[in-house]
């Protein structure tokens, strides 16, 4: 039998990891030297550290906190039981360390995140206040080509902000959403009252000077 200070090898190539609260078998590695046996789950145990060092180099250069967070919990499971030969205890111990600090960036992510999402519904606030201006004005002395190409502006702008936004409440995107479909309908009737007015008016013309003529 081979010991080390964190692993052992039976007379079966049987590899155990020794902690604190006692050892666990990590798994078997046959047909080789005692020495060889345990030296394949002690590279087990390197790929972990490495895993820790990034996690831990990813939250000093406050990267993504959403995926630090994800690496952190799966890396947390994978130590609890790891067939491994090493000092997984302070493996454990830096990553638990780690979880105030991610907690941290998650919260900062959370504010820019709203604050975000708070200047995006400003934006389509803005857009819908200007559907509602233009439907709210005299539409019997309007250029309606005028009228037209701003309308169109208006919605193109909402899709970019809808597109290329941020993520913003879908209750409050629908609200103003609403608005800005009202005041877009307004004027789509008071055009097509328009220029059914327009028509009768011209047919009627036609009719009278078809009349004059005969």
């Amino acid at each position: 039998m081979t010991t080390t200070e964190y692993g052992r090898v039976d007379s079966e190539n049987n590899v155990y990891v020794i902690e604190p609260n006692g050892e666990r078998k990590v798994g078997q590695y046959p047909n080789v030297s005692a020495e060889e046996a345990v030296a394949h789950f002690v590279a087990k145990y390197e790929a972990l550290v490495g895993a820790v060092k990034l996690l831990e180099q990813r939250v000093n250069k406050k990267a993504d906190a959403d995926s630090i967070s994800k690496a952190a919990a799966k890396l947390t499971i994978d130590l609890l039981e790891a067939n491994a030969v090493g000092d997984l205890q302070s493996l454990r111990e830096r990553v638990l360390a780690l979880a105030p600090r991610i907690q941290d960036l998650l919260n900062s992510k959370k504010a820019v995140n709203q604050e975000a999402a708070a200047a995006a519904l400003a934006q389509r606030e803005a857009i819908a206040a200007k559907a509602e201006a233009l439907a709210n004005g005299d539409l019997s002395k309007v250029i309606w080509k005028d009228v037209s190409a701003k309308m169109t502006a208006l919605f193109e702008e909402w899709q970019a902000a809808q597109k290329n936004g941020p993520r913003v409440s879908k209750a409050d995107a629908d609200a103003i959403w609403k608005r800005f479909q009202t005041a877009r309908n307004k004027v789509e009737t008071a055009k097509r009252a328009f220029f059914a007015e327009a028509g009768t008016k011209a047919k009627a013309a036609k009719a009278n000077k078809e009349a004059i003529v005969k």
